[in-house]
Order: structure tokens, then sequence, then C-alpha cells
């Protein structure tokens, strides 16, 4: 060795260049990682298209022609359909209720509580539907409004069926009695004495 070799007490300068540093290896990741990764591979993420490109939508439809008196009196707007009672031994068709029908029916459910809140009365409510949704293949009614006691003594995982159908072709939902019951509420005088 040669004195150029050293740089200061106990250095030498590097004969070689310097190796670069490892790369890193690849850790297996944990079951999460995975499926996050997996995920990301499958769907890159959706690339921004620049402003002022128009955007595609689906074409629009057509508006609805306007309708005369005839059109709206002229067809049957009720949907009905056949509903298999396993209970009874056989099937009924249940149809929508006219718009009359739906008001006895929420008029005969519904209970005002005397305090000015309105309750609803569950007391016989699958069959009071029931009865104003049952018809014959014509589409007609078979029980009448004041018949919903002969219904209430049968099976009701029988007229659960019936009611469940009555309340989708009626469009009747859970949303639209609470929200009735939030206008007739709100329709009503207050029970407290005015100052």
């Amino acid at each position: 060795m040669n004195e150029s070799s050293w740089t200061g007490p106990g250095m030498m300068e590097p004969m070689y260049p310097p190796l670069p540093p490892p790369e890193p290896t690849e850790r297996p990741l944990p079951g999460a990682a995975i499926i996050e990764r997996a995920a990301a591979a499958e769907h890159p993420p959706q690339v921004p298209e620049p402003r002022g490109a128009p955007a595609e939508r689906p074409p629009a439809k057509p508006p609805m022609p306007i309708l005369t008196r005839d059109d709206i009196l002229g067809g049957d707007d009720r949907p009905m359909e056949r509903v298999n009672v396993p209970e009874w031994g056989g099937a009924v068709f249940v149809r929508g209720m006219t718009a009359t029908e739906r008001d006895s029916f929420e008029a005969e459910t519904l209970q005002d509580r005397g305090n000015g809140e309105i309750q609803v009365r569950y007391l016989d409510m699958r069959a009071k539907l029931a009865v104003r949704s049952i018809v014959d293949s014509a589409g007609n009614r078979i029980f009448k409004d004041e018949e919903f006691g002969v219904l209430s003594g049968r099976a009701a995982s029988a007229l659960d069926r019936i009611f469940t159908v009555a309340m989708r072709l009626s469009k009747i939902s859970k949303s639209d009695v609470d929200k009735m019951m939030g206008e007739l509420n709100a329709a009503r005088p207050s029970a407290s004495p005015s100052a």
C-alpha cells in the first residue's frame, strides 16, 4: 500500500465505486391489503374528463303525451296479480285499490286519540285491506267493506300473503302511513288550551 491511499488516521480511500443500496424485497401483505391491491388492479382509478368535455348522458325519454278525459277514464289502471294461498288450497286475484277504496281503508285504519293525535289501528288491518283487494278474474270485488270480519278469523299467514301484495299494488308503504299520520297530526288543532 502506498501512502496516497490513506486519507487520515486509520482511513483508506475506497478502491472500487460504492455499491447501490439493496432493492427492497416485497413482503407478503396482510389479507385485507391483498384484497385491496387486487381490487385496485381490477378497477383502476377513473381519470376525470378534462373540463369542457361533454359528459355522456343516456338518451332522454320522449315526453309522455297529454291525456284527454276519455284517455283517463278509458283504461283499467289498477294492477292485478294472482296470489297463491296454500292455506286455502288455491289462489286468489289481488287488485290495487281505487282512490275511494284506499281513502276508506285509511279512514278505518287511523284513529283520533282525542288529544289531537292520530294513531294507526292495527286490529283487523289485514282483513280490511283484503276485502278491498280480492277480486274475481274479471277484476270485480268479491267482498264488501263491512265483510272484513269473515276474513279476520282466517289464517294470519294466508291474509299476510294477500296483504303484502295488496300493499305493493296499491303503493302503500310504512313511510306512506308515517307521512299520512304526520300530516293529519299537523292539521289537527293543538289539544292544549290557547293562552
